[in-house]
């Protein structure tokens, strides 16, 4: 199985917001579009997992746009204060070959690291909009993923 882990794009920072309110600043949606580019020309997923706040929806976006035929779904293990188990166990129930995920930090990074690491070793920093490829086992066994591939929103921009 094949898994794209994505933090969402740069949100607008706003204490009149409720946190899951927050939508994508003007350069989360130019990372956004960045990271759909990427996807269209590197991924052949299956599926699309977003969290359901606002900026992971939103972040969502350009990319079903890019992929739509897949199935998009809201996952409530990709939002806030969920744990990476919880996430494991609904990707073994959702057999997919590649599978995009679009959640928060400190989830993507801690997801990652227990697929690779097998634990919180591995340390895989997470700043809005970074992808991150794993390849793991079918089925999915903690601690044996490889990661393949860890672009930050910096990288994305000079290559798409």
């Amino acid at each position: 199985m094949r898994l794209w882990v994505i933090r969402h794009a740069a949100a607008v920072r706003s204490s009149l917001l409720e946190d899951d309110e927050r939508p994508l600043s003007d350069l989360g949606r130019e990372q956004a579009g960045r990271l759909a580019r990427y996807l269209r020309r590197r991924a052949a997923p299956d599926l699309l997992w977003s969290s359901p706040l606002l900026r992971a929806r939103q972040t969502a976006e350009p990319i079903q746009a890019a992929f739509p035929s897949i199935p998009f779904h809201l996952v409530d293990a990709l939002a806030p204060g969920n744990g990476t188990r919880q996430i494991i166990d609904e990707l073994r129930n959702g057999a997919a070959g590649e599978c995009i995920l679009i959640g928060h930090e400190p989830l993507t990074s801690h997801l990652v690291s227990l697929l690779v690491s097998g634990d919180d070793a591995l340390r895989v920093r997470f700043a809005p909009a970074t992808v991150a490829l794993v390849e793991t086992p079918d089925p999915i066994r903690i601690g044996s993923a490889l990661l393949l591939e860890c672009a930050p929103p910096e990288l994305l921009a000079t290559l798409t």
